[in-house]
């Protein structure tokens, strides 16, 4: 996979790593690959296929992941249609270590994630809307 990652070749490197993910759930790949596969995924607008990558890289951080959830929150709120997922992701986040520009890109997200919930947008997960006003509520 870093191979084909070196050479830009972001759907051979996802394919593969789709392929060891099925193979070997128990498998982890190596930190430094998954963010080189995240940063090809978002460079090549491949939004869908970077989600899962980015909530693997956001779990296997216990702390620090403050950059990476605000990424994936926009990436669900600004690519996906999603705000409730945005929420969810945003929801861990400490705030006070936030740099000036994260702590705006922040309100942004939530803003933009509420309002969208207020206009009625919905989200299918796994067959349910997920609307609520339980996660609007949380921020």
């Amino acid at each position: 996979m870093r191979a084909a990652l070196q050479q830009e070749n972001v759907l051979a490197a996802l394919s593969e790593y789709r392929k060891v993910q099925s193979l070997d759930r128990t498998k982890k790949l190596e930190g430094a690959d998954l963010k080189l596969l995240v940063n090809g995924l978002c460079k090549g607008e491949m939004w869908s296929d970077a989600v899962p990558v980015l909530e693997e890289c956001v779990k296997r951080m216990s702390t620090g992941s403050e950059k990476l959830r605000i990424t994936l929150a926009s990436i669900y709120v600004d690519h996906l249609g999603r705000p409730s997922a945005a929420l969810r992701a945003l929801k861990p986040v400490n705030r006070k270590s936030l740099a000036a520009p994260l702590d705006q890109q922040y309100n942004r997200l939530v803003k933009q994630a509420k309002q969208m919930l207020e206009d009625g947008v919905l989200e299918f997960d796994e067959g349910e809307a997920t609307a609520s006003d339980d996660e609007v509520g949380a921020f």
